[in-house]
């Protein structure tokens, strides 16, 4: 993804996020996968009303874990869901990540991929119970 096209998602997010500000008594999350999940973690931090975010497959082989660090402050309700076999969110950098991020809830799906064919049932089953947290 190109960085004119993660920006014009990122405003995008941004703006769908303070809508969400006309309900106040209802929490909101972000959730992206792949470059969404870039794009998700470039906008959270300048939103405290999140009650969490979650980065599916982060695209880790092409951006640096480091620029995830701002999400430190969501702590346990940082979600990262990623596949024992994925090629574009390796277990090595996945593993600098989680060292950036300690306090994140981390979930590997033993045997998914990148696009968790055959594994997208345990990947709905782990996003829905960190979501049902947050309420």
């Amino acid at each position: 993804m190109s960085r004119a096209r993660a920006a014009s998602r990122a405003r995008a997010a941004s703006r769908a996020l303070q809508c969400s500000r006309t309900r106040p008594n209802h929490p909101v999350a972000i959730v992206g996968y792949s470059f969404g999940a870039a794009v998700a973690a470039a906008v959270a931090p300048r939103h405290a009303e999140l009650a969490g975010v979650a980065l599916v497959a982060p695209p880790l082989a092409r951006i640096e874990p480091g620029r995830f660090a701002p999400l430190e402050r969501f702590g346990s309700r940082l979600l990262v869901v990623a596949g024992t076999n994925d090629e574009i969110c390796p277990a090595d950098a996945l593993g600098r990540l989680t060292a950036t991020l300690p306090r994140a809830t981390v979930h590997l799906i033993e045997g998914a991929n990148h696009f968790f064919f055959g594994k997208l049932y345990p990947l709905g089953e782990a996003v829905s119970a960190w979501a049902r947290l947050l309420i």
